[in-house]
């Protein structure tokens, strides 16, 4: 059974703050457009902003 669109997109988020990179597959390299004008365009922006650091990287080295 093929998983919604919608969970694809919770996937792919919550991607961002893990570290998963499965759901990056779902992306449509033909039809991705970034919204965020913080982000480089394309698959390379999401890739450089999936690598920075994410709340939860920040908030686990001030308990360290």
């Amino acid at each position: 059974m093929e998983i919604s669109n919608k969970q694809k997109v919770k996937e792919l988020l919550k991607s961002i703050e893990t570290g998963e990179k499965e759901p990056i597959a779902y992306i449509n390299t033909g039809k991705y457009i970034q919204h965020n004008l913080g982000v480089a365009d394309g698959l390379p922006g999401f890739g450089e902003r999936a690598n920075l650091p994410t709340k939860t990287d920040v908030c686990s080295s001030f308990l360290t």
